[in-house]
């Protein structure tokens, strides 16, 4: 074990004596990624260039170069007046929301 921060993680990647890694605390939203020496010992550090939603990352010695992918949906809630047949957002951010009820 290498980290005890509770992400869900997705993808990880060695780069050199380091593991870089993509995690969030709230599954499926927010990932970033995250670096840490693979002795155990360090606190991980978040990769300083990487945003929201970076996932899967891999690395080539090669080319010196970390890669990731990212994920730009964004959910949103919408209402429909019923009746009218209006369709218009409720509840909009730049961040997911979802589970109207």
């Amino acid at each position: 074990q290498v980290t005890r921060q509770s992400l869900g993680i997705t993808g990880t990647t060695w780069v050199g004596d380091s593991i870089v890694y993509s995690g969030s605390k709230v599954w499926g939203m927010a990932h970033q990624l995250w670096r840490v020496q693979a002795d155990g010992e360090s606190e991980p550090e978040p990769v300083e260039y990487s945003r929201n939603n970076a996932l899967n990352p891999g690395y080539s010695a090669a080319a010196n170069r970390l890669v990731y992918a990212r994920n730009f949906w964004n959910t949103d809630i919408w209402q429909y007046q019923a009746g009218s047949a209006t369709l218009a957002p409720f509840i909009a951010s730049s961040v997911d929301e979802s589970n109207p009820q």
